[in-house]
């Protein structure tokens, strides 16, 4: 179980390995401000449809109907993230809509689960895997304003950064500790 979480929330993780919400990393790390709020939103959301969605991708897979599963995760997690958002604009007078980091999350989920704890475990550590990436983001381009860079070329240079780290989490996967094949030799 632990090693599920570190797995999708550094090693594989979801915004650096699968690209799930780059992006989105690099403009909350411009207004990190509203970023409980964004979490808070998110996991509700996330758990929510992963409850609904795992239920129904079970009787989908007993009626030899998985290939909707995709289907049925993007239609749960719009029903929910829609109700959530209301209850939120009402609430506290603001809005986070945020769909995409939610929706891959939930699909890299019940794709890759063989239970629903591990499901669960798995969504929650794409989560915050997203949340991990948003101070590294930060201090990159906290970093690159430091060297005053032109006002086109500020967003280029944090999305090159990020390239190259995927780039070398996945050039890496043969030697690295984490992966199990190496401690066994």
């Amino acid at each position: 179980m632990l090693s599920n979480i570190f797995y999708y929330m550094f090693y594989a993780s979801a915004v650096f390995v699968y690209g799930t919400g780059t992006i989105s990393a690099i403009q909350s790390s411009l207004k990190p401000k509203h970023l409980v709020l964004q979490f808070s939103k998110m996991l509700i959301t996330v758990i929510a449809s992963l409850i609904f969605t795992y239920l129904l991708t079970i009787q989908l897979i007993k009626l030899n109907l998985g290939e909707l599963a995709p289907f049925v995760c993007v239609a749960m997690f719009f029903l929910v993230s829609l109700f959530v958002e209301r209850v939120l604009r009402l609430s506290s007078k603001t809005t986070v809509a945020e769909y995409g980091v939610s929706i891959l999350c939930i699909l890299i989920a019940v794709i890759e689960s063989v239970s629903f704890v591990d499901c669960l475990i798995n969504a929650i550590a794409c989560l915050l895997s997203f949340f991990v990436s948003v101070p590294i983001m930060h201090a990159i381009r906290k970093k690159i304003e430091m060297n005053a860079p032109a006002e086109k070329l500020k967003n280029l240079g944090l999305l090159f950064i990020s390239i190259g780290v995927l780039t070398l989490v996945l050039i890496s996967w043969g030697a690295s500790w984490l992966n199990p094949g190496v401690l066994g030799r």
